[in-house]
């Protein structure tokens, strides 16, 4: 049988959950939303990214148990050099807790397709 590495695991159980706790509503527009791989180094895990270039990463920490979620705007995770900014926003969430980082992960997606939305026809999205 093939293994798939822990941390991608954790990463497709955050994923379930976030899904399972996505609005169902008109206001939210997850279809601004897509689901990708990314590979770092000992890291693999997954990233959702949405149309106004800000992304959310997250995996098993690779230094430890925790969950890391990264979120920002145009960085990548991909190869084992990742943009700085990555680094910056990034929260831990403890073993186990993958609740959490879907909570947390959800709220960070309607915050991002609220502001995006809130844009007015022919204004400029600030980058």
């Amino acid at each position: 049988m093939l293994r798939t590495t822990r941390s991608l695991l954790v990463a497709q159980a955050v994923l379930a959950m976030v899904n399972y706790n996505l609005p169902e509503d008109d206001e939210f527009k997850n279809s601004d939303f897509w689901v990708e791989s990314y590979s770092n180094g000992r890291e693999q895990g997954l990233s959702i990214g949405h149309i106004s270039g800000n992304r959310i990463s997250f995996a098993e920490c690779r230094n430890s148990d925790s969950i890391s979620v990264y979120v920002g705007k145009n960085f990548s995770m991909q190869g084992n050099v990742p943009d700085q900014s990555a680094y910056e926003g990034r929260t831990h969430f403890g073993f186990g807790e993958h609740d959490k980082a879907a909570e947390f992960i959800v709220e960070q997606m309607k915050k991002m397709d609220k502001e995006f939305h809130a844009v007015k026809p022919g204004r400029a999205i600030k980058q």
